[in-house]
């Protein structure tokens, strides 16, 4: 889950080390010297020791929504509280920081702007409650019965310290062509990656890949006359895919492949095929020799399902090409004119 932790400048974190004393003191349970010293401290005193405790609330969208924190209404004293303007995007989250004083039970509001897909935006509030005896928290929506259009509010209640933005049960699946290359690489990197859904593989059919190609030069021939030259250099073919994936999401995106694979076909395939080739060349002078190397390719079409809370993204037209290990890898040997 990310969190978004930002603090606006009329706000810093109250993270402070539990410190019940003279807490405790003033609810005359304790026994011996502690009970003593607790329970003759003034009340002003009593409220200042209550201050070190806190409560933290995360709010989660679980959702295929975008929700914007646009107000914040009764921070405490130093409470520590997200940025105003915060984004949540689908997988993000935000916490709040809220300073228990004892015998004060103030409420804090926060109020978002959810985007719907139709272009609608709505305005919702949320109350986060700490009871001022018990330090008890609480999350409440009054008045709601926690449905902001589409979107479900789960967690609310005494005692609730978390809730999450989730799409109503039952919501249809949420197509994301080929063509929206973005949205794709979006999901996949931020939700699959980072582990915050379900994400899943499904083959689809399967065809011939690109060929890849590598080549490696020799040093150029300074001589007068034709001379044999060596090649001898390591290679490596990695599978390639048409998702703009970062370097973490294509580790996550082969794993999910290879999983599918594996059972599809009751074997496993690597991403990579390494090796050292090595080739001696006649080389005219002013020339350099080359090596080509071509690997074939399988082009596996498929399907990912990314499923994260009520909602289920389904990414269609994706491919990998994954070197074919079965097939012969050709090697063309050659010369070039070198142009310095």
């Amino acid at each position: 889950m990310k969190t978004i932790d930002e603090r606006g400048s009329g706000t810093r974190i109250a993270l402070r080390v539990l410190t019940p004393v003279l807490i405790a003191g003033a609810f005359a349970g304790l026994a011996g010297a502690t009970e003593v010293a607790a329970a003759t401290a003034p009340p002003a005193a009593v409220k200042a020791a209550s201050a070190h405790l806190t409560q933290g609330f995360d709010l989660r969208n679980l959702s295929s929504h975008t929700i914007t924190l646009t107000g914040i209404d009764g921070a405490g004293k130093a409470d520590g509280a997200p940025r105003i303007g915060s984004v949540l995007r689908p997988g993000d989250a935000i916490h709040y920081e809220k300073v228990f004083w004892f015998g004060n039970t103030p409420k804090t509001i926060l109020t978002f702007n959810e985007s719907g897909s139709d272009g609608s935006v709505r305005v919702f509030q949320i109350e986060l409650w700490v009871d001022s005896f018990l330090n008890s928290p609480s999350i409440m929506m009054p008045g709601s019965d926690g449905r902001i259009g589409d979107i479900e509010v789960q967690g609310l209640g005494y005692t609730a310290k978390s809730v999450s933005f989730v799409d109503r049960f039952g919501s249809a699946p949420i197509e994301v062509p080929a063509a929206d290359k973005q949205r794709q690489a979006d999901l996949l990197n931020r939700l699959c990656a980072d582990g915050l859904a379900s994400c899943t593989f499904r083959t689809t059919s399967t065809e011939p890949g690109a060929v890849l190609v590598d080549r490696k030069h020799s040093e150029v021939n300074l001589l007068d006359a034709a001379y044999p030259l060596t090649i001898t250099d390591g290679f490596t073919f990695t599978a390639a895919t048409n998702v703009e994936a970062s370097v973490s999401g294509k580790v996550t995106l082969f794993g999910l492949v290879d999983t599918t694979l594996s059972a599809k076909y009751g074997k496993s395939w690597s991403e990579a095929n390494t090796g050292t080739v090595s080739r001696t060349i006649p080389v005219k002078p002013g020339y350099r020799g080359y090596i080509e190397l071509q690997q074939p390719t399988i082009r596996q079409h498929g399907d990912f399902t990314v499923t994260m809370g009520n909602t289920t993204w389904i990414l269609t037209g994706v491919y990998f090409d994954i070197p074919d290990m079965a097939q012969h890898r050709d090697v063309v040997v050659g010369q070039e004119k070198y142009v310095g």
